[in-house]
């Protein structure tokens, strides 16, 4: 379990705004993604949470308003990958929350994952995925047998991963699960 990561709870139906009230009273930080008038919401029936210590998973299971943290068939939940919930808050916030924008959002990359660029002096190169800085993927490559980190566009990343191994699941996968 990563702390000071953040995860999914799975809320009570229409208990979104409850589940926030009862985290934020416990000092959680907790959101539920919605339209800037609140009606219309992201991710209906969940809420992400920023837990901090390891004894959080038992306080936050038992809030009211909010059904368990996922996914449930694991023996503690598992984190969303780093920087997706902030940079969901950031396209909403900037008004760039669109199909295309959301798809790129669960395409997301996980530390360690082997990726390789599509333009620059490393293209074509492996390397492996380290984490997100302003839009960017820092990633790890090496060159004369040296470790270094470079920056790449997101949308000029791509896994070096099967798509079908463990390895490759998008956040899309890690929520509905």
């Amino acid at each position: 379990m990563k702390f000071g990561a953040w995860y999914v709870a799975q809320a009570q139906p229409g208990l979104e705004a409850t589940a926030i009230y009862n985290l934020s009273r416990d000092k959680f930080v907790a959101i539920a993604p919605s339209l800037v008038d609140r009606k219309q919401r992201f991710y209906p029936g969940y809420v992400f949470v920023r837990l901090e210590h390891a004894e959080d998973c038992y306080f936050v299971n038992r809030t009211r308003g909010i059904i368990k943290l996922l996914p449930q068939h694991l023996r503690e939940p598992l984190a969303l990958p780093m920087g997706w919930v902030e940079d969901l808050i950031g396209r909403i916030e900037r008004g760039e929350f669109t199909p295309k924008s959301e798809e790129q959002l669960l395409r997301r990359f996980i530390p360690g994952e082997a990726v390789e660029s599509l333009i620059g002096s490393m293209a074509g190169r492996p390397g492996r995925f380290s984490h997100y800085k302003k839009g960017c993927g820092i990633v790890i490559g090496c060159l004369l047998g040296k470790e270094f980190e470079y920056k790449v566009p997101l949308h000029q990343l791509k896994s070096s991963v099967d798509p079908v191994s463990p390895q490759s699941r998008s956040a899309s996968e890690l929520v509905a699960a």
